[in-house]
């Protein structure tokens, strides 16, 4: 049997337009229910989601959760909690950064009086320093059986270690040498207890093993601190070339002999001072031969170290005397220091350096210190590179001018106080560079006037107006910052002008002159 064909065609078209038509209601209903399923969940989610990443970017507004927060769902009560929530999270992020606000000024208010207080105490430091270092005698006498200088490099701005030199009478005179446990202030004020407790009782004559025994007692007896002090005390007699001496505690002189040999002095066994009354001391002489040194030091030259934390030790220090015998007391010092600060290569300075040089005898050299100068009967030149290092020598040039003319001896401490701290200014704050510069020193006297003159190629700077005036009269915590040192330099001087020309900073100190007899020199 057989089919009509035709037929069979219409059957099977009418039954794809139905299944096409079914298909494509299914395909829209599945359209609509994702735009429906969309529209009530997956964009409150988006927009949920968007609202953490905005609260993490702190851009985080509420009114986009309003719309999903009205829905009664679990989603309108996970916007409503975390619209809740985000608003929270903002309310304590703005306290905590008013927090932190308020605590970085209240630290940086705090830094700022740190640092006001650091300077005013540098400022009062800086006064203490300059008045320790008054304390000690500038210049030796000059004698015509010896010669001798001296000088104290602290470790931070006050020292522990002294040195000291004083006439006995009778052709006699008292050398010190000494080191206080202990650094900074409190180191600075027991040295001078033991300084002044010393010197009095060496004034009064006693032999060195005499006078330690009564200066350990005194010492032991006003000690609050337990701190202690070694102490080398000597007394050459110069008519007789005889130097007693004793020593407490203290590391032995070198004895630097005229043909050039280099040994320790022997020691006497003796105690640091301070630490146990009723301590003797004995005594011990040397013959000095003409032109035999002396060296004192303090264990800060011997316990220098490089970088390397090599230690510049006594094997240095007596090659180095021997290499400087020829040289005058002071310039075999300064040329010692100079060696040390080399050696150190800018190694932090850990101990005090102190030294002292005495020579017997004429020894026919001449002084060839590190200081350029040119002197007439009124006139001083003295040419200074800017390394602090330099200024040890000014004052003594300026005090044998000045004993030279018989100036008074306070107008003399007022004007190495005031070049002191000017060129310490200088040399300190005038220079960015690592190039050496001169600094020109003039120094003019005439019947009724001292006046010094200070030139420099540094930075514009004038003390007159660039310091601020210090107010003495408020407590330290209430004084403006810096000052004091320029203040001094006023107070010391009758006037005091700056002018700036051509490159170079120009300051002339003026002091009215107090006449005192010229000294004789001892024969």
């Amino acid at each position: 049997m057989r089919l009509p064909t035709n037929d069979l065609q219409k059957v099977l078209q009418t039954q794809v337009t139905v299944a096409l038509a079914v298909a494509s209601i299914v395909i829209a209903v599945g359209f609509a229910m994702s735009n429906l399923l969309a529209r009530h969940i997956t964009n409150p989610i988006n927009r949920i989601t968007q609202a953490a990443s905005d609260i993490e970017d702190h851009t985080f507004a509420a009114a986009s959760l309003d719309s999903v927060a009205l829905r009664s769902d679990e989603l309108g009560g996970l916007a409503r909690t975390f619209r809740t929530m985000a608003h929270e999270v903002q309310t304590r992020e703005e306290y905590l950064d008013t927090q932190v606000a308020k605590r970085t000024a209240q630290l940086e208010e705090k830094n700022q009086e740190l640092e006001i207080a650091r300077k005013r105490i540098d400022d009062e430091l800086e006064i203490a320093q300059a008045m320790q270092q008054a304390i000690l005698p500038a210049t030796f006498p000059d004698h015509a059986h010896y010669s001798g200088f001296a000088t104290m490099i602290p470790a931070r701005e006050m020292g522990g270690d002294f040195y000291d030199f004083f006439p006995l009478g009778d052709d006699r005179f008292g050398v010190v040498i000494a080191d206080v446990s202990g650094k900074g202030v409190p180191a600075a004020f027991f040295m001078g207890v033991a300084r002044t407790t010393l010197r009095a009782v060496a004034l009064r004559g006693l032999p060195p093993g005499e006078c330690l025994e009564e200066a350990n007692t005194k010492l032991c007896s006003t000690n609050p601190m337990e701190l202690f002090v070694t102490v080398f005390y000597g007394i050459l007699d110069s008519a007789s070339s005889e130097f007693r001496y004793a020593s407490g505690g203290h590391n032995p002189p070198l004895l630097i002999k005229s043909d050039g040999e280099v040994e320790f002095l022997p020691g006497t066994s003796g105690l640091a001072l301070g630490i146990m009354e009723d301590m003797p001391y004995k005594d011990k002489t040397l013959k000095f031969g003409n032109g035999d040194t002396l060296f004192l030091y303090t264990d800060g030259i011997t316990e220098v170290f490089d970088p390397e934390e090599v230690e510049f030790g006594e094997t240095r220090l007596t090659a180095c005397l021997k290499d400087t015998q020829l040289m005058s007391p002071q310039a075999q010092a300064v040329k010692i220091l100079d060696t040390i600060e080399k050696f150190a290569a800018g190694a932090p300075q850990a101990d005090d350096i102190t030294c002292l040089v005495l020579r017997y005898g004429e020894t026919g050299q001449e002084d060839t210190t590190h200081t350029p100068t040119k002197a007439s009967s009124q006139h001083l030149e003295i040419t200074l590179k800017n390394d602090l290092a330099e200024i040890a020598g000014l004052a003594e040039h300026i005090e044998s001018f000045s004993e030279a003319h018989g100036l008074d001896g306070g107008v003399v401490f007022n004007f190495n106080l005031a070049l002191e701290e000017l060129i310490t200014n200088t040399v300190s704050y005038g220079y960015d560079d690592d190039k050496v510069h001169m600094i020109k020193v003039t120094i003019a006297l005439d019947s009724s006037e001292m006046r010094a003159e200070i030139e420099d190629d540094g930075h514009p700077f004038n003390p007159l107006e660039d310091a601020p005036e210090p107010d003495l009269d408020a407590d330290i915590e209430d004084r403006p910052i810096g000052g004091l040192g320029t203040h001094l330099v006023k107070t010391f001087m009758d006037d005091v002008a700056y002018t700036r020309n051509n490159g170079h900073n120009r300051i002339v100190l003026k002091k009215t002159l107090l006449l005192a007899a010229p000294k004789e020199k001892d024969q």
